[in-house]
């Protein structure tokens, strides 16, 4: 199904208050629209960069979003709907989408050449061939970007840095600062939150991975923290980067032949892999030049140095050896 205009017929939308961080009045800046995606957008196949190039914000109801120029509301998204596509379709006469003057503050000031020349519909019908190729030319466009964007998502073994959903997370003592506000009845301890990845978003027992930005929410006392993530997040870049195929396999319920998983009473049954060689003394040429404790496990590309473990790799944006940033790192196993 489309999607579809939602102020219009749905009461509860009516009736509830949009509630996120940044002010509405704000909202012309798109950057300030993408940031009320932050943690509760859900919808895989509608990405928020679009939603927000486009002039939409979320409002925390659902799959609804709102246009802050014209006040349209979209809603009930199918993975084949187009945000450039629903946006005309919906409302052919918005401000922005006519390229006529508005207080929007773009990332891209050149993003409305996708759009091309539009003739606005005078007769009011919003049906007129100028519209259907002006949609058809940026549809075009934008789904060139998403595939060229979901293909560096999906690169096989390589985990670009700049994919971290939130940077600012991605040092372990940033996230673990954030639990200062964690249920202490909780039996999953902030320590080791942090370790799997995750910091909290001071709602309820809601985490987020600061790489993937998946979040986990009702943990019960027998959940592990690394346990779910890969359960729920498998394709996770730092999942990949930290744990092995073998730690993966078994949270994913696959055959594991591998004698490498231990189990520890603080797991709750569930391997935790590796953990004992980690606390074994690593010689000082092998041993993560950042932490100079963990065995040294990954790549840093183009540069080529191996020194870093997979914790610290994901934690800095420069090769530790020759200074340089780097474009990926990739895990790699010694016989």
């Amino acid at each position: 199904m489309a999607s579809t205009v939602v102020s219009c017929i749905c009461r509860e939308i009516a009736e509830y208050r949009v509630t996120h961080i940044v002010p509405e009045e704000c909202l012309n800046y798109e950057i300030n629209r993408l940031r009320t995606y932050d943690l509760l957008w859900t919808v895989p196949y509608i990405y928020p960069e679009e939603l927000a190039r486009w002039g939409f914000f979320y409002t925390g109801h659902r799959d609804c979003v709102r246009c802050y120029f014209c006040r349209i509301e979209l809603g009930g998204w199918d993975e084949h709907d187009v945000v450039i596509e629903e946006h005309l379709k919906w409302s052919p006469h918005c401000r922005l989408m006519t390229k006529r003057p508005t207080n929007n503050v773009p990332i891209d000031p050149d993003f409305l050449d996708q759009l091309g020349e539009i003739v606005p519909d005078t007769t009011g019908t919003g049906s007129t061939s100028a519209w259907s190729a002006a949609a058809t030319a940026a549809a075009a466009e934008s789904n060139r970007l998403n595939r060229q964007n979901e293909l560096e998502r999906t690169q096989n073994d390589t985990i670009p840095f700049y994919r971290q959903k939130y940077p600012q997370y991605r040092i372990e003592g940033d996230r673990l600062a954030t639990f200062k506000e964690w249920p202490k009845s909780m039996p999953q301890t902030p320590e080791r939150m942090a370790d799997a990845g995750f910091f909290y978003t001071g709602k309820s027992d809601v985490v987020a991975c600061f790489y993937c930005g998946g979040n986990l929410r009702d943990w019960l006392a027998e959940d592990d923290p690394w346990v779910e993530h890969v359960r729920n997040f498998s394709e996770c870049p730092y999942v990949k980067l930290v744990k092995t195929p073998e730690f993966i396999a078994e949270c994913r319920g696959e055959k594991v032949t591998n004698s490498a998983l231990t189990a520890g009473p603080e797991h709750s049954g569930h391997g935790n892999v590796s953990k004992d060689k980690e606390q074994d003394e690593v010689s000082d040429e092998k041993c993560c030049k950042i932490c100079f404790t963990r065995p040294f496990d990954t790549v840093f590309m183009p540069c080529g140095h191996v020194v870093a473990c997979g914790r610290c790799a994901a934690t800095t944006t420069k090769c530790p050896m020759c200074n340089e940033p780097y474009t990926s790192v990739q895990r790699i196993y010694f016989s």
